[in-house]
């Protein structure tokens, strides 16, 4: 087997994993409107569009690491979408840091 075969296999792997992980997260998002008031905060509704993207983030980024994996999509770029799911992380905790009490 080639490198770039045996790690799009691990890739996948890990955000397989990733992406289940995510869909556990997808139960909590109720909880994040316990609070009085909290449907009328930006910040919460960013929050919520985050944790729902995250499965949908992983999956796009494990297609792309097949489409980089072999001969037809040898562009480096494909790689890029590596950091889908690192940027529905990353609003989640942005967003959370203008939610008062959350973290």
């Amino acid at each position: 087997m080639r490198p770039r075969v045996i790690a799009a296999i691990v890739l996948t792997l890990l955000l397989f994993f990733g992406a289940g992980t995510s869909l556990v997260l997808v139960m909590i998002v109720p909880f994040l409107f316990d609070a009085p008031g909290t449907e009328e905060q930006a910040a919460t509704w960013v929050m919520v569009g985050a944790i729902l993207s995250a499965p949908l983030m992983c999956l796009a980024a494990t297609i792309s690491v097949w489409i980089a994996a072999f001969p037809a999509g040898r562009s480096r770029w494909w790689y890029a979408a590596l950091a889908f799911p690192a940027l529905s992380a990353a609003a989640f905790f942005i967003a959370g840091s203008f939610r008062p009490g959350f973290f």
